[in-house]
């Protein structure tokens, strides 16, 4: 049996974090919802996570991703979280203003971004045991205003 994806959500604004709580936990998954980048680092050394989805735009986001991918982590979770999926969400920065991580992740995200390209992005880097059938058609299938990286 496939175990639950777990998403760690690192992003200073609440909104955002509750609407994709809401989204991610319709489509089978299991959120982690932080407000800040300390916050994510600790949770990252104590979970194994499938996903991270950071806000770029927050204080310390870019230099987040910059230390996850260096590899600066603590035991077992080195190799893994080197590797995570990352969605970064662009938190009103151009993709010109966070150009020194982008090759680092997976996704870029801009605002504003429809829920089925977001879904469609994640199902795409991290499939749920319980996908349900109208989301598994977007997998493939972003809509045109999509910014698929």
């Amino acid at each position: 049996m496939t175990r639950t994806p777990i998403v760690l959500v690192v992003n200073d604004d609440a909104a955002v974090r509750d609407s994709l709580r809401m989204l991610l936990e319709y489509e089978g998954m299991i959120l982690h919802p932080v407000g800040d980048a300390a916050s994510g680092l600790r949770r990252m050394r104590e979970t194994l996570y499938d996903l991270l989805i950071i806000d770029a735009g927050m204080p310390g986001g870019v230099e987040l991703i910059g230390w996850i991918r260096s590899g600066a982590t603590e035991g077992d979770k080195r190799a893994t979280l080197r590797t995570v999926p990352i969605i970064l969400w662009s938190g009103g920065k151009s993709a010109i203003q966070v150009r020194e991580v982008l090759a680092s992740v997976d996704w870029f995200v801009g605002k504003p971004v429809l829920s089925e390209d977001l879904v469609g992005m994640i199902f795409r880097l991290v499939p749920s045991p319980r996908l349900r059938p109208a989301t598994a058609a977007l997998r493939y299938a972003p809509s045109a205003h999509a910014d698929w990286t």
